[in-house]
């Protein structure tokens, strides 16, 4: 499975590119930037983000990468933000939403889940 993981905090994107690169093929974006160069390459089949990025959204990120790429990948997001729900145009999309610190298994498991 190909992944893309879009966070803006190095050392958190490299912990989770860890957790999974041993079973999966995964990229890293640190900006929406670099996460829309990325779809632009290649396709994606899952997009792990972070909710709060540097001068847009996570649910603004993906509003754009469903744009940019079809067939639409499944969107897992991570926040430290507890209370934070998914816009409900993208609910119904199925997004699934995960709280920092996630464990390796509640992260393997949306993944599953997409």
């Amino acid at each position: 499975m190909r992944i893309l993981i879009v966070d803006d905090e190095p050392m958190v994107a490299r912990a989770t590119s860890r957790l999974l690169h041993r079973d999966h093929h995964v990229d890293v974006a640190h900006s929406p930037e670099d996460a829309f160069e990325a779809v632009r390459r290649q396709s994606y089949e899952v997009v792990i983000s972070d909710v709060d990025l540097p001068g847009m959204l996570g649910p603004e990120v993906c509003q754009e990468i469903l744009r940019l790429q079809q067939p639409a990948p499944h969107f897992v997001f991570y926040t430290g933000r507890v209370t934070w729900r998914p816009p409900s145009d993208l609910a119904k999309l199925g997004v699934v939403v995960l709280f920092k610190p996630c464990s390796k298994e509640e992260l393997l498991e949306a993944i599953r889940c997409t």
